[in-house]
């Protein structure tokens, strides 16, 4: 398991698919909405940092309508930092 799979867990039971991206320090979150539903990234935070410990909270929270997901079907987290503009 990941150290971003808690936050993604969390995120998945508000309202959104999630990855969340660790660049160097901070920790980012890329979230599609579930159909229907609507946050803030004040929100995203708050609910987060409700349930996990204050170093997870994504310091950045990204809006998608997809997550880049590769021939797999799986999400592309190498260089997703850099095609959201997360990297440093």
């Amino acid at each position: 398991m990941s150290a971003s799979a808690p936050v993604s867990d969390d995120i998945r039971r508000a309202k959104a698919e999630a990855d969340c991206l660790y660049t160097g320090e901070e920790v980012a979150a890329a979230l599609v909405l579930k159909e229907g539903a609507s946050a803030t990234e004040s929100e995203i935070r708050s609910f987060v940092a409700s349930r996990l410990a204050d170093f997870k909270v994504p310091r950045k929270v990204l809006f998608l309508v997809e997550i880049p997901k590769g021939a797999t079907g799986k999400a592309q987290r190498i260089g997703l930092a850099d095609k959201l503009g997360l990297s440093a």
